[in-house]
């Protein structure tokens, strides 16, 4: 990929983010079928409780191999939740947060890894925590347009 689709390289200082997530792990062949349905599954929980998200969804990942696939969905909140039907509450990190901003169809996300870790190599930053993808904009169903499809990647670094 080149970086045609890259907006912007920058670096963030935030606030611990409470949020209500769903963490799966397995098989990626068979943990890739049920991926979409997590998220709906943590809207339902919080709509359920009357308890709106404060952004987007975002999709954590602590493994990513051809054995193992662990991640996270989950909605940033402002209160705590009750832990049900597999809803837990975790955070997302605070602190010095790299963001690459990318427009462009979701499938690009393996190269925007290595174009993060590039930058923050070239600007003398190192992982500290696991990166997490937000899907700011996207369209409602494959069949649209996705080339204004925006994604950031979040990873903490120092």
């Amino acid at each position: 990929m080149g970086q045609n689709g890259v907006i912007d390289f920058r670096v963030e200082t935030r606030a611990p983010q409470l949020a209500a997530a769903i963490r799966v792990a397995g098989d990626p062949d068979e943990i890739e079928a049920t991926m979409d349905s997590i998220e709906a599954r943590v809207m339902s929980a919080l709509e359920a409780q009357g308890v709106a998200p404060v952004g987007p969804s975002y999709w954590r990942y602590y493994e990513m191999s051809d054995t193992c696939f662990d991640y996270e969905v989950g909605f940033p909140i402002d209160q705590a939740v009750e832990e049900t039907g597999g809803i837990q509450l975790t955070s997302l990190p605070g602190g010095e947060i790299a963001v690459l901003t990318y427009r462009g169809h979701p499938d690009q996300t393996p190269d925007l890894y290595e174009a993060m870790e590039a930058w923050m190599e070239e600007n003398d930053r190192s992982p500290r925590d696991v990166p997490w993808e937000v899907y700011k904009s996207l369209p409602h169903d494959e069949s649209e347009n996705w080339d204004d499809a925006v994604t950031e990647l979040h990873y903490p670094s120092k």
